[in-house]
């Protein structure tokens, strides 16, 4: 919570108490004498001083650090001391200003000490959950934008030697492949290091990097028709998270069988009204390690944490193996195309 916005609570909440201190003077029918008035706002003050001490001392010295046994034996004389004050120091004070004799309010100085220091209470921890939970999705943003930029700095040293390899074959016999290859390998290396750096890019950036990776993938494939990748729906400036869908496009070439089928590799990208959709298919062997718990790239609950923080209640991850096929499923809402 801004230091603006703190300072605005409390001085509503400031307001709203001394309104209702002096509403039953204000709507009395008898006149009311001056004293009458300062009374009051000697008594609010105090009843003041007893939020504010809690607020700015007794919870954060004694009680946030830990609640430890110490912090709650300080907290009970602080509360007694108080309250002694209110009930038996506070008539003398009255008495002192007005020259007039005051009863002991013991009862009503229990009332108003704890009322006052509960608020004292609840009002600071309130703050601080605000403020421990803004920090949490600070430090978990920072730890994902960490990550991405790690992997950024990364290209995966298996693609990279596989793509270089056969650019080096291609050079003498297919001169027109290794100048299409490079092109598309500075393409990735150029998204990599310098567009996706953003929180979020245009969804159109991010089809042609995946187009760019795929055609890669297509070059050192024996049947490049085993992969198919689909674009369903305009784009119109929609923008996503950078590099989002790639970890499951890595994690089918990782683990699907090394003889394919046509179609065998099936990605989608569904655009629709108020909603993206991004499926993935494909065969895997049952030899190497199950997908599910190891999705390569940024990690598959990295990819749930930056959905957590950017589309929050607002996407379905769905992750099935059945029949020795991996399907993946995700989809994210748009809520501002709703709104039309």
């Amino acid at each position: 919570m801004s230091r603006r916005n703190l300072i605005f609570i409390h001085i509503v909440f400031l307001i709203v108490i001394v309104t209702l201190g002096f509403s039953f003077i204000l709507m009395s029918p008898a006149k009311v004498p001056w004293s009458r008035y300062l009374y009051t706002g000697i008594k609010q003050a105090i009843e003041l001083l007893d939020f504010y001490l809690v607020y700015f001392v007794i919870v954060p010295v004694f009680l946030l650090p830990k609640v430890k046994f110490k912090g709650i034996i300080a907290t009970i004389i602080y509360l007694v001391a108080y309250w002694a004050f209110y009930a038996y120091g506070f008539p003398e004070i009255i008495e002192l200003i007005f020259k007039q004799e005051q009863p002991v309010y013991a009862t009503t100085g229990i009332y108003y000490t704890f009322l006052y220091a509960f608020m004292g209470f609840l009002f600071r921890y309130t703050i601080e959950g605000v403020k421990n939970i803004r920090e949490k999705e600070q430090m978990e943003k920072q730890t994902l934008h960490s990550e991405l930029s790690l992997l950024r700095s990364q290209v995966n040293p298996h693609f990279l030697f596989n793509t270089l390899n056969n650019i080096h074959s291609f050079i003498n016999y297919a001169p027109e492949k290794a100048s299409d290859s490079v092109l598309r390998l500075s393409e990735i290396m150029r998204y990599m290091l310098f567009t996706a750096n953003k929180e979020e890019v245009l969804l159109d950036e991010e089809i042609n990097y995946l187009n760019s990776y795929l055609d890669l993938q297509k070059v050192r494939m024996s049947n490049p028709n085993a992969l198919c990748f689909e674009v369903k729906g305009k784009s119109n400036g929609l923008k996503v998270p950078p590099m989002l869908f790639i970890p499951f496009m890595e994690n089918a070439f990782k683990h699907c069988k090394k003889n394919l089928n046509d179609g065998a590799i099936q990605f989608e990208l569904c655009i629709e009204p108020g909603e993206i959709v991004f499926t993935a298919r494909n065969p895997f062997n049952l030899s190497e390690q199950k997908p599910v718990s190891d999705i390569s790239g940024i990690g598959l609950n990295n990819v749930k944490r930056r959905l957590d923080l950017m589309y929050p209640e607002r996407y379905k991850l769905e992750i099935s193996e059945l029949n020795n096929v991996f399907d993946v499923y995700l989809s994210l809402e748009l809520p501002q195309i709703h709104k039309n």
